[in-house]
């Protein structure tokens, strides 16, 4: 998670994360938020997993951004 955080605050072109993992970085450093707004793609992991209802609240959360 450490790695992951600080390869973030490089601010990326391009984000390849799942839902989830990518609210977690969000919600635990504030410089992962102000980051994002910045990535020019994000790339949602577990498309197939994106339908289902259980993850309804981590896209909204990385869709508000």
């Amino acid at each position: 998670m450490l790695k992951q955080s600080l390869e973030l605050q490089r601010v990326p072109h391009i984000v390849v994360a799942t839902p989830g993992r990518l609210v977690d970085h969000i919600q635990k450093d504030y410089k992962v938020r102000e980051m994002i707004s910045r990535v020019r793609y994000v790339v949602m992991d577990e498309v197939d997993r994106l339908l289902d209802e259980s993850m309804k609240d981590d896209i909204d959360t990385v869709n508000f951004l």
